[in-house]
């Protein structure tokens, strides 16, 4: 094989990745930052129940620097508990009826309900915020594999030539393949949850 072909193909390929690598970057990028947006934002009305619970049954107690998962947990136990709680409390309900209106005055949701519905979409967005990054995460590896691989292959282009070791460029186009099919599948993926948001 022609030592130029092998280095104008090695170099392609680290090229190719490296660009289509960064154009996932950009759309996991977006993904990510509307997600977290809105884990933001269901996160503080999370901790606004939470603080009413707090105001209204004695026993609970809210850590200074609470986890997102420990907030799921919590909402959790007061959505099964929210009758209990509201019992005999009707300063509880007129004040969650109330954060319920704040935040969603063109629902009207009732405060159970409004729990409910905090707790299920701060589930959902943490779910997708989870999916993004598992879904980005293999192609990206291999990507960076194959991206490496080529860089070492290129500097090695001679050694690789004269020691029977030509096997690893086919391998290193099919990781690249590999990697670049994985890529565009997961970007598609992304592509069509911000499609189903509008």
């Amino acid at each position: 094989m022609n030592p130029n072909t092998w280095y104008y193909t090695l170099s392609t390929i680290s090229q190719t990745l490296a660009a289509i690598l960064g154009l996932a970057a950009v759309l996991v990028v977006l993904r990510l930052q509307g997600l977290i947006k809105n884990i933001s934002d269901y996160r503080e009305r999370a901790l606004d129940i939470l603080i009413k619970r707090k105001k209204y049954i004695k026993p609970y107690i809210i850590p200074e620097n609470i986890s997102l998962k420990m907030i799921l947990y919590d909402l959790d136990e007061a959505s099964e508990k929210i009758k209990i709680y509201s019992d005999g409390n009707p300063d509880f309900v007129r004040e969650l009826t109330q954060l319920s209106l704040d935040y969603e005055p063109n629902k009207k949701l009732d405060y159970q309900k409004f729990i409910w519905d905090t707790q299920v979409k701060l589930n959902m967005f943490v779910s997708q915020r989870d999916d993004v990054v598992r879904l980005i995460a293999w192609p990206a590896i291999f990507i960076f594999v194959a991206i490496a691989l080529s860089i070492i292959l290129l500097g090695i282009t001679d050694f690789v030539i004269n020691n029977s070791l030509k096997f690893l460029m086919p391998f290193d186009i099919l990781l690249a393949v590999f990697g670049i099919w994985s890529i565009i599948r997961a970007c598609w993926k992304i592509l069509f949850a911000l499609k189903t948001l509008e």
